[in-house]
C-alpha cells in the first residue's frame, strides 16, 4: 500500500518527516510530493 502525503499552504515535503518515517516502520511506501513553486526553492 502506498499514501501519497502533499503539504498545505506555506509547507513543503519536509514537514511530513517523522510521518513518512513511521509509515515507512509499518511497511508503507511514502512518497512526500513538493509541487512546482512550493517548499523546497
Amino acid at each position: 500500500m502506498q499514501y501519497v502525503l502533499v503539504h498545505g499552504a506555506w509547507q513543503g515535503g519536509w514537514c511530513w518527516q517523522f510521518l513518512a518515517k513511521e509509515l515507512q516502520k509499518l511497511g508503507y511506501s511514502v512518497p512526500c510530493l513538493d509541487p512546482p513553486g512550493d517548499g523546497k526553492k
